[in-house]
């Protein structure tokens, strides 16, 4: 319902994860964690499996597998294909995926699959010296739906505007216009941030 969506986006997720009788703080602005995109996953696969434990790990695997391709097409603009699919390889089949089993973590797989997402884009912004801002949107947008299913990534803007002023100085540019095309190309970021 419209109610239980509202709530959703609007509640502390440790009131759903979190047993009745576990004594826990009350959330403030700082401690609070909102990851509402789990649920509205699970929301959308409760209809047609109910309580079938397997197809959320089914689904929890294959959001897995895409992270790992994501992150080759993502390591491919930095390293040798090889390498980039090392990387891969080694994500996707690290000695220790046993969290890949609970249902509960499926927050850290969504985080990272927007964050990987927003990141091509991003890859798509900085290659260009002037952006579209189709690209810009998809980038912010996908960060931000990274930091509604986990706030791990909260730092992500200013890596990303520091990545910027160290490696992508093309034209030798001034210091002061450096760092004003990296405000421009970092902008969305920190308003999906905000």
């Amino acid at each position: 319902s419209l109610q239980d969506l509202a709530t959703l986006f609007s509640t502390d997720d440790r009131a759903t994860i979190c047993p009745v009788n576990y004594q826990r703080s009350k959330p403030n602005l700082l401690s609070g964690f909102l990851r509402p995109m789990q649920h509205l996953v699970f929301t959308l696969i409760y209809p047609f499996f109910t309580d079938q434990a397997y197809a959320y790990f089914l689904f929890h695997v294959t959001v897995h597998a895409i992270n790992g391709v994501l992150l080759f097409l993502f390591s491919c603009f930095y390293l040798p294909r090889r390498y980039a699919f090392f990387a891969a390889l080694l994500f996707g089949l690290y000695p220790d995926i046993s969290w890949l089993t609970w249902i509960a973590t499926l927050q850290n797989s969504l985080a990272t699959f927007f964050l990987l997402l927003a990141g091509l884009f991003y890859q798509r912004i900085i290659v260009h010296d002037k952006p579209s801002q189709g690209l810009m949107l998809w980038a912010s947008c996908m960060f931000f739906f990274s930091l509604l299913s986990r706030e791990n990534g909260i730092f992500v803007p200013f890596w990303l505007a520091s990545g910027y002023l160290l490696f992508f100085n093309k034209q030798n540019d001034s210091w002061l216009l450096l760092f004003k095309k990296a405000l421009l190309a970092t902008v969305p970021f920190f308003i999906a941030l905000a």
